[in-house]
Protein backbone atom coordinates (compact mmCIF):
# COMPACT_ATOMS: atom_id res chain seq x y z
CA UNK A 1 0.00 0.00 0.00
CA UNK A 2 1.48 3.44 -0.64
CA UNK A 3 2.09 5.71 1.81
CA UNK A 4 -0.49 8.48 0.37
CA UNK A 5 -3.09 5.99 0.75
CA UNK A 6 -2.54 4.82 4.00
CA UNK A 7 -2.57 8.26 5.10
CA UNK A 8 -5.75 9.03 3.22
CA UNK A 9 -7.11 6.15 5.53
CA UNK A 10 -5.66 7.16 8.94
CA UNK A 11 -7.42 10.69 8.08
CA UNK A 12 -10.72 8.77 7.75
CA UNK A 13 -10.47 6.81 10.52
CA UNK A 14 -9.31 9.65 12.85
CA UNK A 15 -12.07 11.72 11.25
CA UNK A 16 -14.61 9.82 13.20
CA UNK A 17 -12.92 9.84 16.46
CA UNK A 18 -15.37 12.28 18.26
CA UNK A 19 -16.69 12.00 21.71
CA UNK A 20 -20.35 10.62 20.28
CA UNK A 21 -21.52 10.81 24.11
CA UNK A 22 -20.92 14.43 24.19
CA UNK A 23 -22.39 15.17 20.60
CA UNK A 24 -25.53 13.06 21.42
CA UNK A 25 -26.01 15.09 24.58
CA UNK A 26 -26.05 18.46 23.25
CA UNK A 27 -28.17 17.91 19.70
CA UNK A 28 -30.94 16.35 22.03
CA UNK A 29 -30.82 18.80 24.83
CA UNK A 30 -31.13 21.88 23.02
CA UNK A 31 -31.11 21.03 19.23
CA UNK A 32 -34.54 23.68 19.02
CA UNK A 33 -31.99 26.51 19.70
CA UNK A 34 -29.14 25.98 17.57
CA UNK A 35 -27.77 24.52 14.35
CA UNK A 36 -24.93 21.89 12.74
CA UNK A 37 -22.08 23.09 10.77
CA UNK A 38 -19.55 20.63 9.85
CA UNK A 39 -15.70 21.29 11.39
CA UNK A 40 -13.30 18.25 10.92
CA UNK A 41 -9.92 18.64 12.10
CA UNK A 42 -7.04 17.67 9.73
CA UNK A 43 -5.03 14.74 9.35
CA UNK A 44 -1.85 17.20 10.45
CA UNK A 45 -3.57 18.63 13.22
CA UNK A 46 -4.48 15.19 14.49
CA UNK A 47 -0.68 13.92 13.95
CA UNK A 48 0.50 17.11 15.76
CA UNK A 49 -1.60 17.19 18.60
CA UNK A 50 -0.86 13.01 18.89
CA UNK A 51 2.91 13.14 18.35
CA UNK A 52 4.08 16.88 19.29
CA UNK A 53 1.53 18.15 22.02
CA UNK A 54 0.81 14.79 23.47
CA UNK A 55 4.19 12.96 22.86
CA UNK A 56 1.54 9.66 22.59
CA UNK A 57 2.66 6.78 19.45
CA UNK A 58 -0.95 5.70 18.58
CA UNK A 59 -2.82 8.23 16.57
CA UNK A 60 -6.03 5.88 16.35
CA UNK A 61 -6.13 5.09 20.28
CA UNK A 62 -4.21 7.79 22.15
CA UNK A 63 -5.82 10.83 21.38
CA UNK A 64 -9.49 11.74 20.14
CA UNK A 65 -11.41 14.92 18.55
CA UNK A 66 -14.04 16.74 20.79
CA UNK A 67 -16.76 18.93 19.88
CA UNK A 68 -18.79 20.87 22.42
CA UNK A 69 -20.85 23.08 24.14
CA UNK A 70 -19.17 24.99 26.82
CA UNK A 71 -22.19 25.06 29.35
CA UNK A 72 -20.08 27.07 31.36
CA UNK A 73 -19.82 29.68 28.85
CA UNK A 74 -23.37 30.73 27.56
CA UNK A 75 -22.76 27.56 25.09
CA UNK A 76 -19.99 28.79 23.06
CA UNK A 77 -18.55 26.08 21.04
CA UNK A 78 -15.02 24.51 21.77
CA UNK A 79 -13.26 22.10 19.30
CA UNK A 80 -9.92 20.07 20.23
CA UNK A 81 -8.59 17.04 21.21
CA UNK A 82 -7.97 15.13 24.24
CA UNK A 83 -5.19 12.53 25.51
CA UNK A 84 -6.73 9.18 26.04
CA UNK A 85 -3.55 7.59 27.11
CA UNK A 86 -2.79 6.92 30.78
CA UNK A 87 0.45 8.65 31.89
CA UNK A 88 1.32 12.11 32.87
CA UNK A 89 -0.97 13.72 30.43
CA UNK A 90 -3.56 11.77 30.26
CA UNK A 91 -7.15 13.56 30.36
CA UNK A 92 -5.48 16.51 29.58
CA UNK A 93 -6.87 19.08 26.34
CA UNK A 94 -5.76 20.61 23.15
CA UNK A 95 -7.96 23.34 22.23
CA UNK A 96 -7.71 24.25 18.31
CA UNK A 97 -10.79 26.47 18.16
CA UNK A 98 -13.58 28.25 20.45
CA UNK A 99 -16.25 30.14 18.85
CA UNK A 100 -16.10 28.91 15.38
CA UNK A 101 -12.65 30.24 14.78
CA UNK A 102 -9.41 28.84 14.75
CA UNK A 103 -6.75 29.21 17.12
CA UNK A 104 -3.83 28.78 14.45
CA UNK A 105 -4.18 30.19 10.42
CA UNK A 106 -1.41 27.33 8.94
CA UNK A 107 -1.33 29.13 5.54
CA UNK A 108 -0.44 32.33 7.28
CA UNK A 109 3.31 32.86 7.67
CA UNK A 110 2.90 35.66 9.97
CA UNK A 111 -0.03 34.07 12.20
CA UNK A 112 0.43 33.54 15.93
CA UNK A 113 -0.09 29.85 17.06
CA UNK A 114 -2.60 30.78 19.88
CA UNK A 115 -3.87 27.01 20.40
CA UNK A 116 -3.58 25.86 23.99
CA UNK A 117 -2.49 22.55 25.97
CA UNK A 118 -4.93 22.25 29.09
CA UNK A 119 -2.44 20.02 31.56
CA UNK A 120 -5.15 17.70 33.50
CA UNK A 121 -5.18 16.59 36.93
CA UNK A 122 -2.43 13.34 37.02
CA UNK A 123 -3.08 10.24 38.40
CA UNK A 124 -1.80 9.62 41.57
CA UNK A 125 1.05 6.79 42.25
CA UNK A 126 2.10 4.18 45.08
CA UNK A 127 4.64 5.17 47.32
CA UNK A 128 4.78 1.47 48.72
CA UNK A 129 4.18 -2.22 47.52
CA UNK A 130 1.00 -3.96 47.43
CA UNK A 131 1.48 -6.01 50.41
CA UNK A 132 1.94 -2.59 52.52
CA UNK A 133 5.36 -4.26 53.95
CA UNK A 134 8.03 -1.48 52.02
CA UNK A 135 8.10 1.72 50.32
CA UNK A 136 10.31 2.62 47.63
CA UNK A 137 13.67 3.40 49.18
CA UNK A 138 13.93 6.47 46.75
CA UNK A 139 12.00 8.80 44.73
CA UNK A 140 12.10 9.42 41.44
CA UNK A 141 14.11 12.98 41.05
CA UNK A 142 15.72 12.54 44.36
CA UNK A 143 18.31 14.34 43.90
CA UNK A 144 15.61 17.77 43.05
CA UNK A 145 13.85 17.28 46.23
CA UNK A 146 13.71 20.37 48.75
CA UNK A 147 10.72 19.94 50.54
CA UNK A 148 7.54 17.34 51.27
CA UNK A 149 4.43 17.95 51.76
CA UNK A 150 1.21 16.07 53.01
CA UNK A 151 -2.34 16.87 52.71
CA UNK A 152 -5.80 15.15 53.60
CA UNK A 153 -7.17 12.79 50.88
CA UNK A 154 -10.17 13.73 50.27
CA UNK A 155 -12.70 11.52 49.19
CA UNK A 156 -14.78 12.82 45.90
CA UNK A 157 -14.45 13.54 42.31
CA UNK A 158 -11.96 15.59 40.78
CA UNK A 159 -12.66 18.75 38.86
CA UNK A 160 -10.69 20.67 37.03
CA UNK A 161 -11.61 24.81 36.25
CA UNK A 162 -9.62 25.73 33.60
CA UNK A 163 -8.58 28.99 31.59
CA UNK A 164 -9.03 29.06 27.75
CA UNK A 165 -8.98 31.74 25.44
CA UNK A 166 -10.50 32.64 22.08
CA UNK A 167 -9.07 33.64 18.96
CA UNK A 168 -9.44 37.72 19.83
CA UNK A 169 -7.47 36.88 23.07
CA UNK A 170 -10.60 36.61 25.65
CA UNK A 171 -10.33 34.83 28.72
CA UNK A 172 -12.75 32.23 29.51
CA UNK A 173 -12.47 29.60 32.51
CA UNK A 174 -14.25 26.21 32.15
CA UNK A 175 -14.37 22.55 33.88
CA UNK A 176 -13.96 19.12 32.75
CA UNK A 177 -13.32 15.21 34.51
CA UNK A 178 -10.48 13.61 34.74
CA UNK A 179 -11.69 11.75 31.21
CA UNK A 180 -13.96 14.15 29.63
CA UNK A 181 -13.36 17.62 27.84
CA UNK A 182 -16.19 19.38 29.97
CA UNK A 183 -18.67 18.41 33.01
CA UNK A 184 -21.91 16.83 32.35
CA UNK A 185 -24.73 15.51 33.70
CA UNK A 186 -25.16 11.83 33.25
CA UNK A 187 -25.95 8.18 35.04
CA UNK A 188 -22.71 8.47 36.32
CA UNK A 189 -23.15 11.82 38.07
CA UNK A 190 -24.32 15.15 38.00
CA UNK A 191 -20.75 16.87 38.22
CA UNK A 192 -22.32 20.07 36.14
CA UNK A 193 -25.30 20.23 38.70
CA UNK A 194 -23.08 19.51 41.50
CA UNK A 195 -20.12 21.76 40.40
CA UNK A 196 -22.60 24.79 40.30
CA UNK A 197 -24.25 24.07 43.69
CA UNK A 198 -20.72 23.91 45.32
CA UNK A 199 -19.67 27.10 43.76
CA UNK A 200 -23.17 28.40 44.72
CA UNK A 201 -23.97 28.87 41.07
CA UNK A 202 -27.46 27.24 41.63
CA UNK A 203 -29.36 30.21 39.81
CA UNK A 204 -27.88 29.10 36.56
CA UNK A 205 -28.92 25.32 36.56
CA UNK A 206 -30.29 25.67 33.17
CA UNK A 207 -29.58 28.76 31.88
CA UNK A 208 -26.63 28.42 30.66
CA UNK A 209 -26.80 30.48 27.90
CA UNK A 210 -26.63 33.21 30.61
CA UNK A 211 -23.98 31.82 32.27
CA UNK A 212 -19.78 33.15 32.03
CA UNK A 213 -18.35 31.54 34.90
CA UNK A 214 -15.43 33.94 34.90
CA UNK A 215 -17.52 37.26 35.27
CA UNK A 216 -19.80 35.56 38.21
CA UNK A 217 -16.36 33.73 39.63
CA UNK A 218 -14.76 37.04 39.91
CA UNK A 219 -18.01 38.91 41.57
CA UNK A 220 -17.91 36.60 44.01
CA UNK A 221 -14.24 36.15 45.16
CA UNK A 222 -13.54 40.17 44.52
CA UNK A 223 -14.33 40.93 48.03
CA UNK A 224 -12.74 38.82 50.82
CA UNK A 225 -15.81 39.31 52.93
CA UNK A 226 -17.55 37.81 50.42
CA UNK A 227 -19.26 34.48 52.40
CA UNK A 228 -18.38 32.41 49.57
CA UNK A 229 -14.80 33.70 48.91
CA UNK A 230 -12.01 31.13 48.78
CA UNK A 231 -8.22 32.39 48.66
CA UNK A 232 -7.37 29.87 46.88
CA UNK A 233 -9.84 30.93 43.99
CA UNK A 234 -8.87 34.38 44.04
CA UNK A 235 -5.28 33.49 43.24
CA UNK A 236 -6.28 31.47 40.78
CA UNK A 237 -8.66 34.47 38.78
CA UNK A 238 -5.72 36.62 39.31
CA UNK A 239 -2.40 35.15 38.20
CA UNK A 240 -2.15 34.91 34.75
CA UNK A 241 0.74 32.11 34.96
CA UNK A 242 -1.77 29.91 36.63
CA UNK A 243 -3.79 28.09 34.07
CA UNK A 244 -5.80 25.61 35.81
CA UNK A 245 -6.76 24.53 39.72
CA UNK A 246 -7.73 21.03 40.39
CA UNK A 247 -10.20 20.26 43.00
CA UNK A 248 -12.15 17.49 44.58
CA UNK A 249 -16.04 18.06 44.74
CA UNK A 250 -16.81 15.95 48.03
CA UNK A 251 -19.81 15.62 50.69
CA UNK A 252 -22.83 13.47 52.06
CA UNK A 253 -25.08 14.76 48.81
CA UNK A 254 -22.34 12.74 46.78
CA UNK A 255 -22.16 9.70 48.83
CA UNK A 256 -18.12 7.82 48.38
CA UNK A 257 -16.78 5.82 51.10
CA UNK A 258 -16.01 8.55 53.72
CA UNK A 259 -18.82 9.75 55.51
CA UNK A 260 -18.27 13.75 55.88
CA UNK A 261 -20.12 16.40 58.10
CA UNK A 262 -20.82 18.35 55.25
CA UNK A 263 -23.37 18.31 52.30
CA UNK A 264 -21.71 19.47 49.63
CA UNK A 265 -18.10 21.67 48.79
CA UNK A 266 -15.24 21.74 46.30
CA UNK A 267 -12.02 21.46 47.99
CA UNK A 268 -8.83 22.44 46.14
CA UNK A 269 -6.10 20.78 45.70
CA UNK A 270 -3.43 22.02 43.47
CA UNK A 271 -2.80 24.34 41.27
CA UNK A 272 -1.35 23.74 37.43
CA UNK A 273 1.01 26.68 36.30
CA UNK A 274 1.17 26.98 32.27
CA UNK A 275 4.29 25.01 32.69
CA UNK A 276 2.55 22.41 33.77
CA UNK A 277 4.02 22.61 37.14
CA UNK A 278 1.73 22.10 39.98
CA UNK A 279 1.75 23.82 43.24
CA UNK A 280 -0.13 22.58 45.76
CA UNK A 281 -2.97 24.72 47.60
CA UNK A 282 -1.12 25.07 51.05
CA UNK A 283 -4.26 25.72 53.71
CA UNK A 284 -6.87 24.98 52.78
CA UNK A 285 -9.97 25.39 55.43
CA UNK A 286 -11.06 22.27 57.13
CA UNK A 287 -7.78 20.23 55.87
CA UNK A 288 -5.36 18.08 57.73
CA UNK A 289 -1.73 19.43 56.59
CA UNK A 290 1.91 18.57 57.29
CA UNK A 291 4.35 21.16 56.09
CA UNK A 292 6.11 21.81 54.05
CA UNK A 293 9.26 20.16 55.53
CA UNK A 294 12.18 20.41 54.47
CA UNK A 295 13.96 17.62 52.64
CA UNK A 296 17.80 16.60 51.89
CA UNK A 297 18.11 14.59 49.13
CA UNK A 298 19.23 10.63 49.94
CA UNK A 299 19.26 11.69 53.61
CA UNK A 300 15.28 13.06 54.86
CA UNK A 301 13.84 9.57 52.94
CA UNK A 302 14.07 7.70 56.17
CA UNK A 303 11.96 10.50 58.46
CA UNK A 304 9.41 11.13 55.19
CA UNK A 305 8.60 7.47 55.00
CA UNK A 306 8.69 7.02 58.78
CA UNK A 307 5.98 10.12 58.96
CA UNK A 308 3.94 8.42 55.78
CA UNK A 309 3.49 4.97 57.72
CA UNK A 310 2.74 7.02 60.64
CA UNK A 311 -0.41 8.65 59.17
CA UNK A 312 -1.29 5.20 57.24
CA UNK A 313 -1.47 3.82 61.07
CA UNK A 314 -3.61 6.54 62.34
CA UNK A 315 -5.93 6.53 59.86
CA UNK A 316 -6.77 3.00 60.08
CA UNK A 317 -7.15 3.24 63.61
CA UNK A 318 -9.66 6.27 62.92
CA UNK A 319 -11.16 4.44 60.46
CA UNK A 320 -11.77 1.09 62.77
CA UNK A 321 -13.50 3.50 65.82
CA UNK A 322 -15.19 4.87 63.39
CA UNK A 323 -17.00 1.57 61.94
CA UNK A 324 -17.15 0.06 65.41
CA UNK A 325 -18.84 3.24 66.79
CA UNK A 326 -21.43 3.32 63.89
CA UNK A 327 -21.44 -0.77 64.11
CA UNK A 328 -20.64 -0.98 60.46
CA UNK A 329 -18.65 -3.98 59.15
CA UNK A 330 -15.46 -3.75 57.48
CA UNK A 331 -16.42 -3.45 53.81
CA UNK A 332 -15.07 -1.52 50.59
CA UNK A 333 -18.52 0.31 50.58
CA UNK A 334 -19.86 3.60 51.22
CA UNK A 335 -19.70 5.89 54.04
CA UNK A 336 -17.64 3.06 56.03
CA UNK A 337 -14.78 5.16 56.70
CA UNK A 338 -13.47 8.09 58.71
CA UNK A 339 -10.82 9.36 56.28
CA UNK A 340 -9.32 7.91 52.80
CA UNK A 341 -5.38 8.66 53.79
CA UNK A 342 -3.25 11.64 52.66
CA UNK A 343 -1.35 12.70 49.33
CA UNK A 344 2.45 13.24 49.53
CA UNK A 345 4.08 16.24 47.53
CA UNK A 346 7.33 16.09 46.74
CA UNK A 347 8.71 19.90 45.79
CA UNK A 348 11.27 21.72 44.64
CA UNK A 349 12.96 24.64 46.03
CA UNK A 350 10.61 26.76 44.30
CA UNK A 351 7.69 25.09 45.64
CA UNK A 352 6.57 23.07 42.51
CA UNK A 353 6.73 19.65 42.03
CA UNK A 354 9.61 18.37 40.92
CA UNK A 355 7.35 16.16 38.45
CA UNK A 356 3.86 15.44 36.84
CA UNK A 357 4.84 11.74 38.67
CA UNK A 358 6.41 12.90 41.91
CA UNK A 359 2.68 12.89 43.95
CA UNK A 360 1.78 9.84 45.69
CA UNK A 361 -1.15 8.73 47.54
CA UNK A 362 -0.83 7.44 51.29
CA UNK A 363 -3.93 5.09 52.28
CA UNK A 364 -4.49 2.92 55.00
CA UNK A 365 -4.53 -0.71 54.64
CA UNK A 366 -8.53 -0.82 54.53
CA UNK A 367 -9.31 2.06 52.22
CA UNK A 368 -6.93 0.44 49.71
CA UNK A 369 -7.07 -3.32 50.20
CA UNK A 370 -5.08 -5.68 47.83
CA UNK A 371 -5.57 -9.17 48.66
CA UNK A 372 -7.47 -10.73 46.56
CA UNK A 373 -8.14 -14.06 48.97
CA UNK A 374 -12.39 -14.50 47.75
CA UNK A 375 -14.54 -12.61 45.90
CA UNK A 376 -16.59 -11.39 48.11
CA UNK A 377 -18.42 -7.95 49.13
CA UNK A 378 -15.67 -5.93 49.89
CA UNK A 379 -13.93 -6.88 45.97
CA UNK A 380 -17.64 -6.04 44.87
CA UNK A 381 -17.77 -2.44 46.36
CA UNK A 382 -13.73 -1.79 44.86
CA UNK A 383 -14.70 -3.63 40.98
CA UNK A 384 -18.15 -0.93 41.47
CA UNK A 385 -16.04 2.03 42.45
CA UNK A 386 -13.37 0.90 39.52
CA UNK A 387 -16.46 0.65 36.97
CA UNK A 388 -17.90 3.75 38.18
CA UNK A 389 -14.67 5.53 37.44
CA UNK A 390 -13.50 4.11 34.32
CA UNK A 391 -17.21 5.40 33.33
CA UNK A 392 -16.38 8.71 34.18
CA UNK A 393 -13.16 9.06 32.10
CA UNK A 394 -14.80 8.25 29.35
CA UNK A 395 -13.51 4.14 29.37
CA UNK A 396 -14.98 1.29 27.77
CA UNK A 397 -15.90 -1.32 30.22
CA UNK A 398 -14.71 -3.90 27.64
CA UNK A 399 -11.39 -2.29 28.06
CA UNK A 400 -9.95 -5.14 30.16
CA UNK A 401 -6.45 -3.39 30.34
CA UNK A 402 -7.68 -0.21 31.76
CA UNK A 403 -10.07 -2.14 34.62
CA UNK A 404 -7.38 -4.23 35.78
CA UNK A 405 -5.16 -1.27 36.03
CA UNK A 406 -8.05 0.31 38.17
CA UNK A 407 -8.47 -2.37 40.41
CA UNK A 408 -4.40 -3.08 40.49
CA UNK A 409 -5.09 -6.75 39.63
CA UNK A 410 -2.00 -8.76 38.81
CA UNK A 411 -1.78 -11.26 36.49
CA UNK A 412 -2.56 -14.17 38.92
CA UNK A 413 -5.13 -12.18 40.98
CA UNK A 414 -7.24 -11.92 36.88
CA UNK A 415 -6.58 -15.06 36.52
CA UNK A 416 -8.10 -16.36 38.94
CA UNK A 417 -10.85 -14.09 39.23
CA UNK A 418 -11.51 -12.90 35.68
CA UNK A 419 -14.53 -14.60 34.92
CA UNK A 420 -15.98 -13.37 38.63
CA UNK A 421 -15.15 -9.84 37.88
CA UNK A 422 -16.79 -9.84 34.29
CA UNK A 423 -19.96 -11.63 35.53
CA UNK A 424 -20.44 -8.85 38.16
CA UNK A 425 -20.09 -6.15 36.00
CA UNK A 426 -22.10 -7.77 33.24
CA UNK A 427 -24.87 -8.51 36.52
CA UNK A 428 -24.36 -5.27 37.56
CA UNK A 429 -24.08 -3.25 34.43
CA UNK A 430 -25.31 -5.38 31.86
CA UNK A 431 -26.26 -2.53 29.24
CA UNK A 432 -23.39 -0.40 30.01
CA UNK A 433 -20.82 -3.39 29.99
CA UNK A 434 -21.63 -4.93 26.40
CA UNK A 435 -22.36 -1.62 24.76
CA UNK A 436 -19.15 -0.96 23.08
CA UNK A 437 -18.63 -4.73 22.63
CA UNK A 438 -21.95 -4.83 20.52
CA UNK A 439 -21.45 -1.40 19.09
CA UNK A 440 -18.61 -2.71 17.03
CA UNK A 441 -21.01 -5.48 15.58
CA UNK A 442 -23.30 -3.73 14.79
CA UNK A 443 -22.76 -3.29 11.21
CA UNK A 444 -22.42 -6.93 10.46
CA UNK A 445 -25.54 -7.54 12.41
CA UNK A 446 -27.42 -4.84 10.45
CA UNK A 447 -26.44 -6.61 7.19
CA UNK A 448 -27.31 -9.79 8.31
CA UNK A 449 -30.51 -9.06 9.57
CA UNK A 450 -31.31 -6.89 6.29
CA UNK A 451 -30.48 -10.15 4.75
CA UNK A 452 -32.57 -12.54 6.26
CA UNK A 453 -35.77 -10.16 6.20
CA UNK A 454 -34.92 -10.44 2.26
CA UNK A 455 -35.15 -14.21 2.08
CA UNK A 456 -38.13 -14.19 4.20
CA UNK A 457 -39.77 -11.51 2.42
CA UNK A 458 -38.81 -14.09 -0.86
CA UNK A 459 -39.97 -16.98 0.18
CA UNK A 460 -43.47 -15.08 2.19
CA UNK A 461 -43.88 -13.85 -1.50
CA UNK A 462 -46.60 -15.74 -3.97
CA UNK A 463 -44.96 -17.47 -6.73
CA UNK A 464 -47.01 -17.40 -10.13
CA UNK A 465 -45.80 -18.26 -13.49
CA UNK A 466 -44.61 -13.93 -14.28
CA UNK A 467 -42.74 -13.45 -10.85
CA UNK A 468 -40.52 -16.77 -12.03
CA UNK A 469 -39.99 -15.27 -15.08
CA UNK A 470 -39.01 -11.46 -13.69
CA UNK A 471 -36.75 -13.62 -11.10
CA UNK A 472 -34.84 -15.81 -14.03
CA UNK A 473 -34.52 -12.52 -15.36
CA UNK A 474 -33.23 -10.26 -12.85
CA UNK A 475 -30.81 -13.27 -12.03
CA UNK A 476 -29.37 -13.48 -15.60
CA UNK A 477 -28.53 -9.97 -15.20
CA UNK A 478 -26.78 -9.95 -12.31
CA UNK A 479 -25.09 -12.61 -13.36
CA UNK A 480 -23.93 -10.83 -16.50
CA UNK A 481 -23.37 -7.73 -15.02
CA UNK A 482 -21.11 -9.53 -11.69
CA UNK A 483 -18.85 -10.92 -14.86
CA UNK A 484 -18.12 -7.54 -16.00
CA UNK A 485 -17.86 -5.69 -12.98
CA UNK A 486 -14.72 -5.32 -10.43
CA UNK A 487 -15.89 -6.26 -6.74
CA UNK A 488 -15.13 -3.13 -4.64
CA UNK A 489 -11.48 -3.35 -2.53
CA UNK A 490 -11.02 -3.73 0.86
CA UNK A 491 -9.78 0.07 0.84
CA UNK A 492 -12.69 1.03 -1.25
CA UNK A 493 -15.10 -0.34 1.37
CA UNK A 494 -13.31 1.18 4.47
CA UNK A 495 -13.02 4.24 3.02
CA UNK A 496 -16.89 4.51 2.47
CA UNK A 497 -17.65 2.94 5.91
CA UNK A 498 -15.52 5.81 6.75
CA UNK A 499 -17.07 8.54 4.88
CA UNK A 500 -20.47 7.27 6.06
CA UNK A 501 -19.75 7.71 9.54
CA UNK A 502 -18.01 11.09 9.23
CA UNK A 503 -21.56 12.16 8.17
CA UNK A 504 -22.50 12.02 11.82
CA UNK A 505 -18.91 14.59 13.09
CA UNK A 506 -20.31 18.19 13.51
CA UNK A 507 -19.65 20.81 15.75
CA UNK A 508 -22.74 22.83 17.16
CA UNK A 509 -23.31 26.79 16.61
CA UNK A 510 -25.78 29.24 18.06
CA UNK A 511 -28.59 30.33 15.29
CA UNK A 512 -27.54 34.04 14.53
Amino acid sequence: MSSSSQDSEMKLDQQQQVSSHEEAEHSEEISGHLKKTRFQPSFEETKHACYKIFHCKNIKYDVRSFSILDKLNKNKGVFGFICKRDGPLGGSLYVVNVGGKSLYDENSANAQDMRELIFCTPKLRYAYNKDFTDFVDTFEHEERISSYYLSEKWNGTNILLFKYHDAEGNEFISGKTKGMPTLTDSNFGNFLTCTLNALHLQDFIGKYEDLCLRDELIKMHSDPKNPNYMPHMDEFLNNKDIQAMSLEICGNTLPHLVKYDFALDLKPLFFVHKSGKIRPCLKVRGMEEFGPMPYTPFESHKSCIRLCRMLQKDSLERNENYRKKHNLKHKYEYEHFEVEGHVLYLLDDHGFVVSRNSIYKVKPRDVEEVHWEQFDEMKKGQVRDAVLKMKQRGLSLSNEEALRKELDCGDKEWSKFSREILAFIQKEFGNESTEDHNAKKTTRSKKSRDKKQAVILEQEAPVTAASKEVVIDVATEVIASSTNVNSPTTNEKQKRNHQSRNKNKVLYVKKE
